[in-house]
């Protein structure tokens, strides 16, 4: 036990090494790269000792977030644990081959891509040796039990660990709230307990699909009785509270962020509307911080390439 004083004398002096070792050209991370240089100017990244939870609808963008997330520690030279709960180890490889040889990950999974192409990629993916990709944990407790028996992924101190995602865990016994509180609480320890950064990912209500669905239909009946009034697929759009089980991930998370793709909801609400449909560009992406304890909140606009699932420059 110790004193608030010691506390505080103890976090000057680790400010004062990590100033003098920058001083001295040192690479130093106060929070874990995304890779994503224009949020982490803004927001930061991820915040180390902290469990960061990533919303999205379906579909929308999340895996390839945390994917991101991950791999910008890789590059920062961090070691970094990305579990994927659903999606079958082929198609997360090629989703990061799509990344590099920009072909479509389908193209690849299809054997539309030569394979001499796909192996002159390997060499830009020297990153990828500091991400351990594991498909085979299935409950909380084995993800959990994995994190504390790990210490180091490629020879780099293991500083990330993101889990795709909260509810494709099978239910326990005691119900899916309890699943996904007893995970969240857990990532919560580990990243406090080892200095390192967590993310998990959440899929929304369906209430949201609800909301989204009656706001455009009320905004599409404005925009025939006043042509200068557009139709709006904001209501889709996650928000506080829009997690599915919130009020368990929420709380044990002292950040949330939030990906939207307005592009999309505008071609499935214009689904009956061929024409219109093909006229809509679903190329931009939406990382939204609707909570961060430690730093700012807010949004930053990214560039979407859906047909290799990769978040672009950011858009100003």
């Amino acid at each position: 036990m110790s004193s608030l004083y010691d506390a505080v004398a103890g976090r000057v002096d680790r400010l004062a090494t990590a100033s003098a070792r920058r001083a001295r050209g040192e690479v130093v991370h106060t929070h874990v790269p995304t890779g994503l240089p224009a949020f982490d100017e803004r927001f930061g990244g991820s915040e180390i000792g902290v469990n960061t939870l990533v919303v999205a609808h379906t579909g929308e963008g999340k895996t390839s977030v945390l994917a991101q997330m991950a791999e910008g520690a890789a590059r920062a030279g961090l070691g970094a644990k990305l579990y994927v709960l659903e999606d079958p180890e082929d198609r997360v490889c090629d989703r990061i081959l799509s990344g590099i040889t920009l072909a479509s990950a389908n193209d690849i999974a299809r054997l539309r891509v030569e394979p001499e192409r796909l192996a002159a990629a390997l060499p830009a993916l020297d990153w990828a040796r500091r991400i351990e990709l594991v498909t085979d944990r299935h409950t909380p407790d084995a993800v959990l039990e994995d994190l504390d028996q790990s210490l180091t992924v490629g020879g780099a101190p293991l500083r990330f660990a993101a889990v795709d995602y909260a509810q494709g865990f099978a239910e326990d016994d005691k119900g899916m709230e309890r699943t996904v509180s007893r995970l969240c609480m857990g990532l919560r320890e580990w990243s406090k307990a080892r200095r390192a950064a967590t993310a998990l990912g959440s899929q929304v209500r369906s209430e949201v699909l609800q909301r989204g669905r009656a706001r455009w239909e009320r905004s599409l009946a404005n925009a025939e009785r006043d042509p200068r009034r557009k139709p709006d697929v904001s209501g889709f759009r996650p928000g506080k509270g829009d997690a599915m089980w919130s009020a368990r991930l929420e709380q044990y998370s002292k950040a949330v962020w939030y990906v939207f793709r307005p592009g999309r909801w505008w071609k499935e609400m214009c689904a009956g509307d061929p024409a219109r449909a093909a006229a809509v560009k679903d190329d931009q992406i939406e990382l939204r911080v609707g909570k961060q304890n430690f730093g700012p909140e807010g949004w930053e606009t990214f560039r979407w390439d859906g047909s290799t699932t990769r978040i672009g420059e950011v858009i100003k």
